[in-house]
């Protein structure tokens, strides 16, 4: 099973445009935004216990065990 959670950016705000600008050079938005949430969490900045399991999958993405 899967969960989509999706991301807005305001284009009339100039800051907001300029982060969805940043994200155009990466070909799989997805995996971005897993790496750094996995980031934040080995940091220390998660409020649950981090098993930190990164694996590629078969499409060049990345998928996390949390469990």
């Amino acid at each position: 099973m899967k969960k989509t959670k999706s991301v807005a950016f305001n284009l009339s705000d100039p800051y907001e445009e300029q982060l969805l600008e940043h994200t155009k050079q990466f070909t799989n938005f997805s995996s971005y935004i897993k790496r750094l949430i996995q980031r934040d969490m080995e940091e220390g900045k998660a409020k649950i216990p981090v098993k930190k399991q990164v694996v590629r999958s078969e499409n060049g993405g990345f998928k996390l065990d949390l469990s």
